[in-house]
């Protein structure tokens, strides 16, 4: 997870420390059966990967991987040196 996302300050840790718990706990509890607490506890670690920025959507959505203005749009049509021309009839 540390190599995965962009881990800055105590807090990011420290959110880690309990996502990783909240996992072996998971798995715990649904080796032993115990399925409504593996809901529980499954709740609980989206909430935390949520509240951590930890989730795909949100690592994509720092990192640039997509364009999400105008101006960036421009942006990469003025590094490209060139705009395609596409005629509509």
């Amino acid at each position: 997870m540390m190599a995965s996302y962009d881990i800055q300050g105590a807090g990011h840790k420290d959110t880690l420390k309990l996502i990783c718990k909240t996992s072996l706990k998971a798995n715990q509890l649904i080796d032993i059966g115990d399925i409504e607490g593996f809901q529980k506890m499954s709740k609980v670690y989206d909430s935390l990967m949520k509240s951590g920025k930890f989730t795909a959507a949100q690592n994509k959505a720092e990192s640039g991987e997509f364009v999400d203005s105008i101006g960036e749009l421009i942006e990469l049509c003025e590094k490209e040196g060139y705009i395609e021309r596409y005629y509509v009839e």
